[in-house]
């Protein structure tokens, strides 16, 4: 079988026969670390795909290819980081280290990697760092639409995308001893009545995380219970946090 030199791929014929010529071995640990540092997405992703164990140039390499690359190569990513953090939660202290590519992350086009990332916030440490990132990316887009009033629009349409994730990645780091809940209480009376429904039913999840960490929410309670969105009605009455 051909032999490929996997530095000077030129071409997506060249590249993908030089996949599947791989895909045939049992690469080292080394050199799938190399292939994750190049330029070319089916190595990459191959790379990425078979990467079975972690270690600090291994976890650094994911966060780096979280941002500037293929969709795919994102998604990936992202799943490995959740994979590695959720096997190992020590691993979790990446997140702080890459607190900045992890609260951009949340912004992702693509919904899974969106998915992903929230989920491994779930092991953070330093949870009041997160919670100032993504209260400012909340207000920041609050403070560019209209809220109150859906509109047809890409960049509307967008910006609420972005708010649903950053909801729901607050949502899983608020904890009793956080720092300023009133700021807490100011978004839940602001979003509550967003013109977007799946804004509303992801405070209404916000809503009852603050009530299972002890915070008298009964006023928001009543005002979610009685929404006309019959899916903000079932995320206020489930008695599943998560969700």
């Amino acid at each position: 079988m051909k032999r490929y030199k996997f530095n000077n791929l030129k071409d997506f014929d060249t590249n993908s026969q030089a996949a599947c010529y791989l895909s045939g071995l049992n690469l080292p640990y080394k050199t799938l670390i190399a292939l994750l540092k190049t330029n070319d997405f089916h190595l990459k992703h191959f790379a990425l795909i078979n990467l079975n164990s972690i270690d600090d140039t291994g976890m650094d390499l994911l966060f780096l290819n979280l941002t500037g690359q293929d969709g795919k190569i994102r998604e990936c990513s992202s799943s490995k980081i959740k994979d590695f953090i959720i096997g190992n939660p020590k691993l979790s202290s990446y997140l702080e280290k890459h607190s900045d590519i992890t609260a951009q992350s949340l912004n992702d086009i693509n919904p899974q990697v969106c998915r992903n990332m929230v989920d491994t916030l779930r092991y953070i440490n330093n949870n009041d760092l997160f919670i100032e990132k993504v209260l400012k990316k909340i207000n920041s887009i609050m403070d560019e639409i209209d809220i109150k009033n859906a509109v047809k629009s890409y960049k509307f349409n967008k910006q609420i995308f972005n708010l649903y994730w950053n909801l729901y990645a607050l949502e899983n780091i608020l904890h009793k001893q956080m720092k300023n809940p009133q700021q807490i209480f100011s978004l839940i009376n602001t979003a509550s009545k967003a013109g977007n429904y799946t804004i509303r039913e992801r405070i209404a999840k916000i809503v009852l995380k603050m009530d299972s960490l002890g915070f008298d929410m009964t006023e928001y309670k009543k005002e979610l219970s009685q929404d006309e969105n019959f899916y903000v009605r079932v995320a206020i009455s489930s008695s599943h946090i998560r969700g």
